[in-house]
């Protein structure tokens, strides 16, 4: 069976490595890195539905292509920049839609569904993380600054927002995972191994 990865967490926790290495290590897998956009008005969320629509489209005509698809990110992120104040609109009716979707698939059984939930247990981690990739070269997101409180703060809203799936849909795996672990690399590739 193949499986729809999506890997989630705050700035800072590990996404980019992590989805990275799923695509070097897991065969037949096409990696899509998702950055959304910066216009926090209503415009911006008809935006991200149009986006996301399409998205859940292209997704569901793969359910019988035997290809993994690894997502950096989905409409779970955008999920959390509401809840975190960063937009100036809502999206939890859009982002519920969107499991259920996702649970849809994986009850039809052609898709096992994986969400990744990066976590860091000490705050001091996305300090190092933040003082290493701080470069002038590296892109910035021009409507969230990138500290350890806005990390933190999504942090949290990721947590409540992949609880809430865990204890609802039945064919939609969450997995947290310490980012600040040592062996952390090993608990997701273990994890992953193809079969």
């Amino acid at each position: 069976m193949n499986s729809i990865i999506i890997v989630e967490g705050a700035q800072g926790s590990g996404k980019t490595t992590v989805s990275n290495w799923i695509r070097e290590n897991k065969v037949y897998t096409n990696l899509y890195r998702l950055t959304g956009h910066n216009d926090n008005s209503e415009n911006g969320r008809e935006k991200s539905v149009k986006m996301y629509d399409a998205l859940m489209d292209y997704v569901e005509k793969l359910e019988n292509s035997d290809i993994n698809l690894l997502f950096d990110r989905t409409f779970i992120t955008e999920m959390v920049y509401c809840m975190c104040g960063y937009r100036k609109y809502m999206f939890a009716d859009k982002g519920k839609e969107y499991i259920k979707r996702l649970n849809e698939l994986g009850r039809r059984g052609n898709f096992e569904i994986v969400i990744i939930n990066l976590k860091v247990s000490d705050a001091d981690k996305f300090r190092e993380r933040f003082l290493e990739n701080d470069r002038k070269d590296k892109p910035r997101h021009l409507s969230i600054e990138f500290n350890v409180d806005n990390s933190i703060k999504q942090q949290e809203s990721y947590e409540i927002i992949l609880e809430h799936i865990k204890n609802t849909y039945k064919y939609i795996d969450v997995i947290d995972i310490n980012t600040d672990k040592e062996n952390f690399r090993d608990i997701v590739m273990d994890r992953l191994k193809d079969e």
